[in-house]
Order: structure tokens, then C-alpha cells, then sequence
């Protein structure tokens, strides 16, 4: 609500960008400042392939740009859906791709908390990009955090149970439920509009197996 995506052109390279446009007026939320400041200074943070590159950040009094390297294939719920579900080999290179950003993300100590299709999106060669870290932390091994947050279909038992939890298992057990999307095209836990079935539902590890 306070945000907007844009594609731009850098008039020396005539390299394609995307800009995030943040209006700073409706930008109200204490929460939501806190969760750009987060992902800039984490953005800032992270140099590698498999992680969104942002290239500069223009603060102005009314707005915030961030100029950003441009993913597009779009993400990868649009493309899992339009192919119904990915064979094991691109299953695989998505999986191992995906790794080896969150790999890279853990060793810097950051810990991305919102793993999903939608948080990947996909170049030009169908490479994948992590994106969205503002709901990210900075964290040390042996730090367990406290706060709850994510996409519920994706959060890992302890999160969804409140309790102190440790960082990068929650983005494996994310990653986990990426797999599982892609493999079969439908997410493992899932419960219509009934969050309550949805967390008993995850802390049980209940889940369909796909036929096929």
C-alpha cells in the first residue's frame, strides 16, 4: 500500500532496472518503517547471484528508490502455475539455486523468515532471485528470536506453535514447502480460511502426498 514497482533504463549502461518507488507520506506505520529500514540495510548487506542485486538506494523527503536488478520472468508461483508443476530436474536446479542464496544469507547471519514461490522470482534464463527481505533479521548462531512472522502455509511448527525459535531451520522448513509446491503443484498444508486448522495442521506435519 505505500509501494510501487517500476521498470527504469540506466542512460550509460542502457541496462533495464526495477525501481521500488516508496512514498514516504503513506509510509504512516511504525511497522512498515521498520521493515523498509530492514530490508535496505540487509539489501545493502548481500552480494550473490541468487539473491536480488539492489543497486543504489535515493532517499528524497517525499520518496525512497530503490534501483534494483530486474528478474523478468516473473516469480515463480505465476510459473509453477502456469506449467501446473515442474519435473524433478527443474525441481531440482530450483531447489539447488534457492540453497545456495539461503546458504550465503545464513553466513552473513541473516535469516530471510518469508521463504515462498512468491519471494522467488525468476531472470531470464528461468534463474532464481530471492527477493522481499523485509521481514528479515540480523541474527548470530546460538540467538533465538522471538518475533512471529511470515506467510502462515509456509511457517515452520515452531513459529506457528510461539515459541523461541533459532533462524535458518525456519527458512529450511520454508524451503521444504517450495519443494513440495513445485514437485506437486498444490502447497502440503492448507486449510480454507481456518488459520486455527492450519497451524494444527502443520505442528501434526499433516499433509497429502501427491499420487504421481
Amino acid at each position: 500500500g505505500f509501494c510501487e514497482v517500476r521498470l527504469g533504463l540506466h542512460q550509460r549502461s542502457r541496462r533495464k532496472v526495477a525501481i521500488k518507488v516508496i512514498d514516504k507520506v503513506r509510509l504512516s506505520d511504525l511497522n512498515d518503517r521498520k521493515r523498509v529500514a530492514r530490508e535496505i540495510k540487509v539489501l545493502k548487506k548481500l552480494h550473490h547471484v541468487c539473491i536480488i542485486r539492489c543497486f543504489d538506494v535515493i532517499d528524497t523527503p517525499s520518496k525512497i528508490y530503490l534501483v534494483m536488478e530486474v528478474a523478468t520472468a516473473g516469480s515463480l508461483l505465476d510459473y509453477v502455475r502456469q506449467k501446473k508443476k515442474l519435473d524433478e530436474a527443474e525441481a531440482c536446479k530450483v531447489l539447488q539455486q534457492i540453497v545456495y542464496g539461503l546458504i550465503y544469507c545464513h553466513a552473513k547471519g541473516v535469516v530471510h523468515r518469508d521463504v515462498k514461490l512468491e519471494n522467488l522470482l525468476l531472470d531470464a534464463e528461468k534463474n532464481i532471485r530471492i527477493v522481499d527481505f523485509g521481514l528479515s533479521a540480523i541474527t548470530a548462531p546460538g540467538k533465538r528470536l522471538k518475533v512471529f512472522c511470515g506467510s502462515p502455509s509456509y511457517a515452520a511448527p515452531e513459529i506457528v506453535a510461539r515459541q523461541p525459535y533459532d533462524g535458518p531451520p525456519v527458512d529450511v522448513w520454508s524451503l521444504g514447502v517450495v519443494l513440495f509446491a513445485t514437485v506437486s503443484g498444490y502447497l502440503p498444508f492448507h486449510a480454507a480460511g481456518d488459520r486455527q486448522a492450519l497451524c494444527r495442521k502443520i505442528m501434526k506435519g499433516h499433509f497429502t502426498t501427491p499420487e504421481s
